[in-house]
Parts: C-alpha cells; sequence; structure tokens
C-alpha cells in the first residue's frame, strides 16, 4: 500500500464511450487533492500503476491503490474531437503504456478494473517488453553493420594512406560480440574466460544460418518497409566479387585468403537465400 499519492501513480479508468465530454489532465500539484473511491460504473476499464521512488515503493509487487484516473483508450469517434484533442490522448495513451511496463518491469502485477491482479495482461506487458528488447538489439545490430559498411567503402575509395585492413576490418553479416562468443561456448560445450572483443568472427560463423538470420530478423522490427527481395537484392549487390576486388588489395596478405574465402561464403548464402521461396 502506498501511503501518500505523490509517489508517481498512474490509472486508467474512464470510459470515453459512456460519457459525450472528455475529461481534462489535471494540473500539477492537482494530485493531492484527489481522493480515491472505488468505480462505481461497469463501464470502467481498468487501471495501472507507476512504480515510485526507490524510499517511497512498497516492497510488495502488487499494484497499489488508485490516486488519479486516465483513459487507456481513444473515443470510438473522433466526430466533434480537434486533432490537438485526439493528438493529447493519444500522448496520454503511450504515457499509460509506458508506465504499464515500467511497472511490470521493476516486478509489479497490474490489476484490473475489479482490483484483481491481472496476470494476463501483466504477462502480455511482460511479451511486449521483450519484444522490445529483441527489436531495439535486432536494429542496433544492423545500423552499426551498415554504419561499417559506409566507414570501410569511404577508406577503400581514398587516395589517401590507410592501415592495412584484416579479416576483422570486414563488417561480416553475421552476429558478434557475446552472441558469438556464447554460441561458440555452446557448440563445443566449453566455457572461457574471453571478453566479447575476444570474440572475433572467424570463417566457420559465417554459415548460411547465421547470415540469413541477420540479413532478415530486421525485416521483422515492427514498421519496417524493407521487403526480402529488397534487402537480399541490395546485399548480392554489396558483397559481389567483382565490387570488392579493391578492397581485397588493401588486406594484409595473411588474412587476404580468409577475407576472399569469406566473401565468397556470403555470396554462396544469399545465392541459396535468393532461390528460396519465403
Amino acid at each position: 500500500m502506498v501511503s501518500s499519492p505523490t509517489e508517481g501513480l498512474l490509472f486508467a479508468n474512464y470510459d470515453f464511450k459512456s460519457s459525450p465530454s472528455l475529461p481534462t489532465t489535471p494540473r500539477a500539484g492537482s494530485v493531492k487533492s484527489l481522493k480515491w473511491a472505488p468505480p462505481s460504473s461497469p463501464g470502467l476499464l481498468g487501471y495501472l500503476a507507476f512504480p515510485g521512488s526507490a524510499s517511497s515503493q512498497s516492497t510488495s509487487t502488487d499494484t497499489p491503490e488508485p490516486v488519479e484516473k486516465i483513459s487507456r483508450s481513444l473515443p470510438a469517434s473522433a466526430d466533434g474531437v480537434s486533432e490537438k484533442h485526439l493528438a493529447r490522448l493519444e500522448r496520454e495513451r503511450a504515457e499509460i503504456l509506458r508506465g504499464e511496463e515500467d511497472w511490470v518491469r521493476s516486478g509489479g502485477i497490474l490489476r484490473d478494473s475489479e482490483y484483481k491482479r491481472d496476470f494476463a495482461r501483466t504477462e502480455s506487458v511482460r511479451k511486449e517488453i521483450r519484444l522490445k528488447e529483441w527489436e531495439n538489439e535486432v536494429q542496433r545490430r544492423w545500423e552499426e553493420y551498415e554504419r561499417r559498411w559506409t566507414e570501410l567503402q569511404s577508406m577503400v575509395a581514398s587516395s589517401e594512406p590507410t592501415s592495412p585492413l584484416t579479416f576483422g576490418s570486414i563488417p561480416w553479416p553475421v552476429r558478434a560480440g557475446n552472441d558469438v562468443l556464447n554460441s561458440r561456448r555452446l557448440s563445443s560445450g566449453t566455457w572461457n574466460n574471453k571478453t566479447p572483443n575476444e570474440a572475433e568472427i572467424g570463417l566457420s560463423d559465417l554459415t548460411p544460418q547465421n547470415i540469413e538470420a541477420f540479413l532478415l530478423d530486421p525485416l521483422n522490427v515492427r514498421g519496417c518497409k524493407v521487403t526480402r527481395k529488397e534487402r537480399k537484392f541490395s546485399q548480392l549487390l554489396r558483397w559481389h566479387p567483382d565490387k570488392l576486388t579493391a578492397l581485397l588489395l588493401k588486406v594484409v596478405e595473411d588474412d587476404r585468403r580468409d577475407v576472399d574465402n569469406g566473401i565468397s561464403s556470403v555470396v554462396r548464402c544469399l545465392q541459396e537465400m535468393n532461390s528460396k521461396q519465403y
């Protein structure tokens, strides 16, 4: 139970469908004057809570009692509602969803409109959190891959003297760092103390499975508009051996053969992917 209504609680109990007027957001500091009462209408939508500060949070994972009520959903109809008002409601809805995720991430359990612990909703939010974390990691890997390719192409095209390239200088289309290190540990059944920096990508990591996952996983991120056909075509152009002749000439002699073999592995995988019917 929370002792003060100023500990960051936010609840969603208003039903736009049953009311012709829209609620206004309380001004800063006005929460102190609100008194909580159980919902009196079956049309109320339920609620959520934000965890308070570390010093004021209860040790329980139950959601505290509600203090302030804010809508969880937009009006069923936008008739008579200004775009500015709808935008504000959308921002409030997004803030509420973020609050749910923060609460569940901290160990809290959401409650339903009858103030019972809502395990189904809580688990749904947990899945959303895991999905967002996966999407962020996949997107981060892809942006790093693109950034390194841009830098490498500038270096190869430059007439200025540059440091010789190595196998590790090439942004191979597979996961690196901890991902590679952990996969090697699992496949070999051994565990060592190497750091992610020491887990450099090798020829053995350039497998069709690893390459396909790296190239196609970003397409599953919500909001991505790139198609599989576009992704395969762009990568076939990038990795075409004829386009990488200048790059090979700048690779140190000891690594040149491995780099050449690596390029061939990527091209073979891309050709296999291109022949698949998804």
